[in-house]
């Protein structure tokens, strides 16, 4: 058996690929709660919940797959690359700060909107029944989200 040896800019596509993707089945896994609630809460078909429920499992299975990818790539990477996303290759720099840019105006438009949104005498009313907690796992969830999608297209876009 023969192994290929990568190189720098092969290893750091190869390790923010696989971080965007757990950070997609992470924002899956933490959506996973707030969806059940919001099921239960509308009084959806048991088997529905049940569905919902077996794809929240395999979507687990998948993130600790992922993060073993993760943790495998990121050993090839430097530390500054791993901790601060400061990465040698150019393109996966660009695309890192691109994830990350998008994931920051994103949450900031949601949480301007929260506010603008919520003197509102229609809509406070949801945003007083929408526990804290599940706010904070839809946030995060976008957050994740809005970071791994410009990632990965962008990752795609390479290989065309």
């Amino acid at each position: 058996m023969t192994t290929t040896k990568l190189t720098a800019a092969e290893s750091e596509l190869s390790y923010l690929k696989h971080n965007a993707v757990f950070c997609l089945i992470f924002g899956l896994v933490i959506s996973g709660e707030f969806l059940y609630a919001l099921l239960k809460s509308l009084s959806v078909a048991g088997w529905v919940i049940s569905l919902v429920a077996s794809l929240y499992a395999v979507a687990i299975l998948l993130l600790v797959f992922t993060l073993s990818k993760v943790s495998r790539y990121s050993a090839g990477s430097t530390k500054r690359a791993f901790w601060y996303g400061d990465f040698n290759d150019e393109f996966s720099a660009f695309l890192n700060n691109k994830g990350y840019k998008y994931s920051f105006c994103t949450l900031f438009f949601v949480l301007v909107a929260t506010w603008a949104f919520a003197g509102i005498d229609d809509f406070s009313a949801w945003f007083s029944a929408v526990p804290l907690k599940q706010y904070a796992a839809v946030l995060a969830c976008i957050g994740m989200w809005a970071y791994a999608l410009p990632v990965l297209l962008g990752l795609r876009a390479d290989y065309e």
